[in-house]
């Protein structure tokens, strides 16, 4: 029985994901709950908890400092790792202005947990995020022709 709704659940495992941490499951393993099997076993979410370099923290800001940014960058496929977090208790946007950390090519955006390719950005990225919600990134430089 967990505490967490389905967004906490996300939100707790990709902060373990971008900050490399130990990824451990204190439940009965005879009886996995579905939702945070599939969780568990995302293999473009996993590869950023086992296959980046090195990651921070970007900054924590908005109403009552809920909106949370971290980036990883991967050197084995030259790809940044973004994670977004929405500690509020309401919805709301979180929004990064890339520019400001340096990132300042136009790169593919793949939505980890959702498994779908996004629109290319540059310089800035936003998300709607749920109460207590996340999002999880992989940011590909595109190649200029």
């Amino acid at each position: 029985m967990c505490r967490l709704n389905p967004n906490e659940q996300k939100t707790m495992l990709t902060l373990w994901c971008i900050a490399r941490s130990p990824l451990m499951l204190g439940s009965a393993l005879d009886k996995p709950d579905s939702g945070m099997l599939a969780l568990l076993t995302n293999p473009e979410v996993l590869r950023v908890n086992q296959h980046r370099c090195h990651q921070q923290p970007l900054f924590r800001g908005g109403y009552n400092r809920s909106r949370i940014a971290w980036i990883s960058w991967d050197d084995e496929d030259d790809c940044i790792y973004l994670a977004l977090f929405n500690t509020w208790h309401v919805s709301s946007v979180v929004e990064v202005d890339l520019a400001t950390y340096g990132i300042l090519e136009t790169y593919a955006v793949r939505d980890l947990w959702a498994r779908i390719d996004l629109a290319p950005v540059h310089g800035r990225i936003d998300a709607v995020l749920p109460a207590h919600g996340s999002a999880l990134y992989r940011l590909s430089p595109l190649s200029v022709c």
